[in-house]
């Protein structure tokens, strides 16, 4: 139905309707993802400015307790307490740290004799008239231990963060002083940064101390503590909340809790989706009439050359439309090819006869033209290929070589650059402006990473052709005896970096199980390439087979992904053989695929990857240059082995 509402409109709605569903469409969710994400960010910034107030508050109360603690320490140190405390005179006790206390500001002041006696205790404010829960910090400070704790007050009451340090004199301990400061909203106002940041003390589920007058008020929940920041509701009005605990030596914790009021950014939200929606009512209205406009220009267009298309159907050639020569838009380039084409009409005709006899002339000469002859043999291809190695190894060669060079001098350039900057760090202007210009800093660091990698290009280059020499058989090595452990171990040490862990694979595990092979009569570096090459197309097979999604899901069920290996094993089958197998637990080789495995250019690889000469150049080292026998033993979704067997000695013809 809705492609039938379609097709009956007019080509300006055809065109105009797509158009601006399109480019509202898109601007409309531009502008609602923009703002969702800014939203989304001012949200987390409010989060993450209450963690980190919750740390400040934090390091805040530690400060407080290092305070506190050296105001104990001084007040012990002192020998004018020692000498009270050791005569136990209460009155001068008190008459001399009164104006301590005062001085200090302290709201708690209470010196223990060694017996565990209270010589004096000094209270003042808000912990006039409360019970203090701190028998155990009694009992701590009469031994003379120095430490910090919490003390709960009662109900309602503010918490006390105490200190408390021994009394000693030259031969003994004689108890312990006390000193403690109550965290109330006064101590919590100091703390706070803001406004809209506000402070809570909770015990035993009661509010102690606030700066928030609807906490102590209304019945509310505090988060958990060391939870991550959350949101809460106080009084009809949403916080995001941060608990800590400031634990006591009884188990006792008091609950310091951070609240950060979310009005400012819900207000800042609500004005930002005002201007997106601002933005998208504007953004609309101007695709609308620029759509419009648009629209109206083309469709006119267009009717102008359909009724000259119609006129041209009914066999007037002598229809022009009119061209602009100043624009070159497409319906004006379809008006001037309209043009020429009425006029070329005339032309062709006249000549339509005679192409048609001509056609009809060469289909019957195709049809009797015999098939074509095979192509060259694979002898002719090596000719080319060897030419085009020798062609290419020369140039390449050069480059190569002189890339470390170029390397070196430029090392040598931007040291000498150092130093300039070094020991002239204010150059002329012009120097300076060059400087900026070129931006010298990521010259200096780009300008290796380039070297770099035209090495590593020259180097597959260099590689390829190493690749065509073999297989053009122009690489004819000297024959001699080798150990050809020693080439499979040089091998893997080559591609030592390709076995470690990588993103999507885990390390590969190489097994080794040598046998006592006798020295070999062979060309060992051609072997080399061998070993390299079966070696590579393994390591291949097992990234390849982690590289799938899909099949990243099984290795949790299949050890054989989770665990890739290659094992290697040699063993002499009589007196004239000797074999070597090695195998990986990969995905496997399927039957299809195995019988073009040594065919030239052959591969399975992605475009740049592979060049398809690895398996024929190592068939043609293995058979045609030792005598040799290379096959392969694969079962899809269990591995693959390739099998090397190789004479001990070669015939002496192979030799010659």
């Amino acid at each position: 139905m809705l492609r039938q509402y379609y097709a009956r409109l007019s080509l300006s709605k055809k065109i105009l309707l797509p158009l601006l569903s399109v480019s509202l469409g898109l601007w409309t969710l531009g502008t609602l993802s923009w703002a969702y994400l800014f939203a989304q960010q001012l949200e987390n910034r409010l989060y993450q400015e209450t963690e980190a107030y919750a740390a400040a508050v934090l390091r805040d109360f530690e400060q407080r307790k290092d305070l506190l603690f050296l105001k104990a320490r001084w007040l012990a140190d002192n020998a004018d307490t020692s000498r009270l405390v050791a005569q136990q005179d209460r009155n001068k006790l008190m008459q001399y740290l009164l104006p301590m206390q005062a001085s200090f500001q302290l709201e708690l002041i209470k010196v223990v004799a060694r017996d565990g006696s209270i010589l004096l205790e000094l209270k003042r404010g808000e912990i006039t008239s409360s019970q203090l829960k701190d028998t155990a910090i009694t009992k701590a400070a009469s031994i003379g231990m120095d430490l910090f704790d919490m003390i709960p007050g009662d109900v309602n009451q503010p918490s006390i963060l105490v200190g408390l340090t021994s009394i000693k004199s030259a031969q003994k301990i004689l108890g312990g002083i006390i000193v403690g400061q109550a965290i109330d909203e006064k101590i919590l106002e100091q703390i706070r940064s803001s406004d809209q940041q506000h402070l809570v003390t909770v015990h035993y589920g009661q509010v102690s101390a606030s700066t928030l007058e609807a906490a102590k008020i209304v019945d509310w929940q505090p988060p958990p503590n060391n939870f991550p920041a959350l949101e809460i509701t106080i009084d009809k009005k949403q916080y995001i909340a941060k608990s800590v605990a400031i634990e006591g030596i009884n188990g006792a914790e008091t609950q310091l809790v951070i609240l950060n009021c979310v009005a400012p950014v819900a207000q800042a939200k609500r004005q930002l989706w005002l201007t997106i929606a601002g933005f998208g009512i504007v953004g609309s209205l101007v695709f609308i009439f620029m759509g419009a406009g648009v629209t109206h220009i083309i469709v006119r267009r267009i009717s102008n050359l359909t009724r000259a298309t119609q006129k041209l159907g009914r066999g007037d050639l002598s229809i022009c439309l009119q061209v602009d020569q100043d624009s070159q838009d497409e319906v004006n380039s379809l008006a001037a090819s309209f043009n020429f084409m009425a006029e070329q009409l005339v032309v062709r005709d006249q000549k339509i006869n005679q192409q048609v006899q001509e056609l009809e002339k060469a289909l019957k000469e195709i049809q009797q033209m015999p098939q074509l002859i095979q192509t060259e043999k694979m002898s002719s291809l090596g000719q080319m290929v060897a030419g085009v190695a020798h062609e290419i190894n020369n140039p390449v060669s050069f480059i190569h070589g002189n890339i470390p060079h170029a390397n070196s001098y430029i090392k040598e350039l931007l040291h000498l650059l150092q130093l300039y900057q070094k020991y002239y760090p204010e150059p002329a202007v012009e120097i300076e402006e060059e400087i900026e210009a070129i931006d010298v800093d990521f010259l200096a660091q780009d300008l290796p990473k380039l070297l770099r990698s035209m090495q590593m290009g020259s180097q597959r280059i260099r590689e390829i052709v190493l690749s065509l020499r073999n297989f053009s058989r122009l690489d004819e090595a000297q024959m001699k005896d080798a150990n050809l452990h020693e080439g499979i171990d040089n091998s893997l040490i080559i591609l030592k970096n390709r076995l470690k862990q990588q993103d999507k694979r885990a390390e590969i595990e190489v097994i080794r199980e040598y046998g006592n092979l006798p020295e070999v009569e062979c060309y060992p570096g051609q072997l080399n390439q061998v070993f390299m090459n079966l070696l590579s197309n393994a390591i291949d097979a097992l990234e390849a087979k982690r590289g799938s999604s899909k099949e990243e899901d099984k290795c949790v069920h299949n050890p054989q992904f989770a665990n890739p290996q290659i094992s290697i094993r040699s063993e002499v089958i009589n007196q004239d053989w000797i074999i070597i197998r090695i195998a990986d637990n990969g995905s496997g080789i399927p039957k299809s695929v195995q019988a073009k495995l040594f065919d030239p250019f052959f591969t399975t690889k992605p475009v740049g990857k592979g060049t398809g000469l690895g398996l024929s150049i190592s068939y043609q080292i293995v058979v045609e240059k030792h005598g040799g026998k290379l096959h392969c033993n694969s079962v899809p979704g269990k591995g693959t082995e390739f099998v090397i067997e190789i004479p001990k000695k070669q015939p002496l013809q192979q030799v010659a």
